[in-house]
């Protein structure tokens, strides 16, 4: 092969990797694996000790494709909110590497793909699949340049990925599944808050009212979200009695829950990029732990 060919090759290979790489920057991957994750653990949990991994691989499968349109239609309605923000401004659609109308034609074909196919599950798993689209797509993103109670619609499909696995088990509505997305709502809000004094600037710039405001002007932030790391100590303890992880994980998590709590109380305190910071990454470690503890004691009662 001469070398201009292998160049050429060189060139066509490159240019198919940024293709694809620009596409899966698309679905938001970070969101969708965590996404994954959940239904996956939510699946399990259903399964008890009659686990079908031909089952458990097409829902994730088809709750994946799901997380992937919720994060393509997002980039596709906010590119041009993201094109004015320094942690978006090099998204693929804001860049210019894919344009907006193909990003909806994925977007809606993948929702349309993942509803569908969803139907197979039950007609259960098929209204909460709309519900994640609805709440996601026709409330958070676009009540979120208006206000911050747009975020409620964000906390509710946040908190149904885990529902949509134990009911593509087979499972019906019982108390284990009702807590832990109570749990989840509640955990959502000091996550989202703590993300949003973070990058108060950027959002502020771009128009999203990501921060409560009273209507004397005053930020709310830290005070909304040590109500609801509050409110989920309680719910953890619901969460926990309902035997979806064992009595020592229970045990632990109820310790994490304050520290919870803790974190959020310091960020009401000082209202610093540092203390939100610190709550935002132990939001990721303490949701993390709770999921990691409910797998284990599926996995470990097989």
């Amino acid at each position: 092969m001469s070398r201009q060919k292998c160049y050429e090759r060189h060139l066509s290979i490159e240019r198919a990797g940024s293709i694809i790489r620009d596409y899966s920057l698309l679905t938001k991957p970070r969101i969708v694996v965590l996404a994954v994750a959940t239904v996956a653990v939510g699946f399990m949990a259903g399964s008890d000790d009659s686990l079908s991994l031909f089952r458990g691989g097409l829902c994730v499968a088809v709750m994946g494709c799901l997380a992937a349109a919720c994060g393509i239609l997002n980039q596709a309605i906010e590119s041009r909110f993201d094109a004015e923000m320094r942690r978006t401004i090099d998204r693929p659609i804001c860049d210019g590497r894919v344009s907006g109308n193909r990003a909806q034609q994925i977007g809606l074909a993948l929702s349309f793909a993942a509803i569908f196919t969803s139907s197979a599950f039950g007609w259960l798993t098929m209204l909460a699949s709309i519900a994640v689209l609805v709440f996601y797509i026709g409330i958070y993103t676009p009540l979120k340049r208006r206000s911050f109670l747009g975020t409620i619609g964000g906390a509710v499909s946040g908190s149904l990925p885990p529902f949509l696995g134990w009911t593509a088990s087979g499972r019906g509505l019982d108390d284990s599944i009702g807590w832990l997305i109570a749990f989840l709502f509640a955990w959502q809000f000091p996550h989202f808050l703590a993300i949003s004094a973070v990058y108060e600037k950027d959002y502020s710039t771009a128009g999203f009212h990501m921060v409560p405001i009273a209507p004397s002007g005053q930020k709310l932030l830290g005070l909304v979200a040590t109500l609801y790391s509050l409110v989920g100590i309680p719910l953890f303890g619901m969460l926990s009695e309902t035997g979806l992880m064992s009595s020592s994980a229970s045990a632990a998590g109820v310790w994490l829950s304050m520290i919870y709590l803790w974190l959020s109380l310091l960020l009401w305190r000082f209202d610093d990029i540092k203390s939100a910071r610190r709550l935002m990454l132990y939001s990721l470690f303490f949701v993390t732990y709770v999921f990691v503890a409910i797998a284990h004691r599926h996995i470990a009662g097989i």
